[in-house]
């Protein structure tokens, strides 16, 4: 929020937090970070949808945790077990997109002539994967065939589109590298992947490359091998987080 205003990147929708609650006839109306309500329902989550991807994960909920999210954009917050503001919400998604592979230095010096600032979001999220494919289908010599990342999706899990697949395996790599990075930064015990585009790219975040990219941190790969990595099936974490941070906020209210 900037004073009244919603900072809004991804969705063309002016956003007033006044006009809104007068026009919704609502006594009170707070506006918090997507993110932050995803992070707020991540105790909350049962166990059967919760799908490992990497490190030891028996033993329970580790704390602090990363959660990490590509959907419409980028989303990552921290959660921390518990206290008066368990959770940093942040926009790690606007921060600049990193290469670790002779490829994606080839693909970011491509974004780097259509943007000034190629930041995550450009590549990890579901419009992300529509600047990548064409890039790598310029890259392989052929003619992009699809339109949206439905299309693109659906095209790779039927495995005849080459360049569809491996723009699901570039992509799945690219996040384990940033989930590494992001952990070893914020010191993260355990990692949470969410959002919209991970349930529909399991087959590839499971293959292998997510991992190795995870985990490709010099020596701070023996450490992130420990750390637990699951996937969330679960579609309503944010309204599950929101409910949860306006309990706790009722309870702070009453106390």
């Amino acid at each position: 929020l900037e004073g009244d205003h919603l900072v809004n990147t991804n969705l063309p929708w002016p956003v007033s937090v006044a006009d809104t609650r007068t026009q919704a006839g609502l006594r009170s109306l707070a506006l918090i970070n997507d993110f932050e309500a995803v992070a707020y329902a991540i105790p909350h989550v049962q166990a059967d949808t919760l799908v490992p991807l990497n490190g030891e994960t028996e033993g329970g909920s580790r704390w602090p945790a990363l959660v990490l999210g590509p959907g419409t954009g980028l989303g990552a917050a921290l959660r921390f077990q518990g206290g008066h503001q368990p959770v940093l919400a942040s926009e790690a998604g606007h921060a600049a997109l990193t290469a670790g592979t002779e490829l994606e230095l080839e693909i970011l010096r491509q974004m780097q002539q259509r943007w000034a600032h190629v930041d995550q979001e450009r590549i990890l999220s579901g419009s992300g994967l529509m600047n990548l494919y064409p890039c790598l289908c310029g890259l392989r010599g052929v003619a992009p065939q699809w339109n949206t990342p439905e299309q693109l999706i659906a095209a790779a899990h039927l495995g005849d589109d080459l360049v569809a697949v491996e723009t699901l395996e570039v992509f799945s790599a690219w996040l384990g590298s940033l989930a590494g990075d992001l952990a070893i930064t914020f010191g993260a015990r355990s990692v949470y992947l969410v959002g919209g585009i991970p349930p529909r790219i399991a087959h590839f975040l499971h293959a292998g490359g997510f991992q190795a990219r995870f985990l490709a941190k010099g020596v701070m790969g023996r450490v992130l091998a420990q750390v637990p990595v699951w996937r969330v099936e679960h579609g309503e974490l944010g309204m599950l987080g929101a409910a949860v941070w306006h309990a706790a906020r009722h309870e702070r209210a009453v106390a």
